[in-house]
């Protein structure tokens, strides 16, 4: 029987997580990072960029979820929504769930993670990159807000 491959996540040196790889999606080496997403059995398919999990389909909802409607509802009335990252598409959906919501920006570094993410990760985003509310700008965060004379109700980093 064939040992599987295993993936260590390399972001502390004192502890980590391990993760069976049954099935590379896809890995490569963009622009900005290394990007790897693979199937595994407990957590379906997972993305990490540069040795550090980023999602899996498994629990990606969890801090998705909270991160986005929280301070959404604690507004009470955001029309404009800024997301800075989250290429993968879930904090995207979540914000689309929002049907007061006028436009949502996401700026994104790395646009092969948007790319490799709607086709490999697809229900993190459900079709929420179709929203014709939304806009995507491939660029720097801190380039994006230094530089945009718009204003956004709710900024999620």
């Amino acid at each position: 029987m064939a040992e599987k491959k295993m993936w260590h996540e390399t972001l502390h040196d004192q502890f980590g997580q391990y993760f069976a790889i049954d099935n590379v999606l896809y890995h490569e080496k963009t622009d900005h990072q290394d990007l790897i997403i693979f199937e595994n059995a407990a957590f379906g398919r997972v993305m990490a960029l540069d040795g550090v999990v980023q999602t899996t389909e498994r629990d990606e909802f969890i801090y998705h979820e909270m991160m986005t409607h929280v301070p959404l509802l604690a507004h009470g009335n955001a029309k404009h929504v800024l997301i800075i990252g989250g290429g993968d598409g879930a904090m995207l959906r979540e914000v689309s769930r929002h049907k007061t919501i006028e436009s949502i920006t996401m700026v994104e570094i790395d646009a092969g993670v948007v790319s490799f993410c709607r086709q490999y990760l697809p229900n993190h985003n459900a079709g929420s990159y179709d929203d014709p509310r939304f806009t995507l700008v491939i660029d720097d965060g801190v380039n994006f807000v230094n530089q945009t004379t718009r204003t956004f109700d709710v900024h999620h980093l």
